[in-house]
């Protein structure tokens, strides 16, 4: 079976969320969070784990 590292799957979820504010959504998720929150957070967590360049 394939590994996939958790930044992988952060990045994929950071540029899943980023479609759909560019779609103009202004909450997303399972519980409605505000979008630029949850892109704050992901680019936090990306930073931690050594990805640059996210914005």
């Amino acid at each position: 079976m394939e590994e996939i590292k958790v930044s992988d799957a952060l990045l994929a979820e950071y540029k899943a969320v980023k479609l759909e504010k560019e779609k103009g959504a202004t909450v997303y998720g399972l519980f409605s969070e505000p979008i630029d929150e949850i892109i704050e957070r992901l680019e936090r967590q990306l930073k931690q784990f050594g990805v640059n360049g996210v914005n």
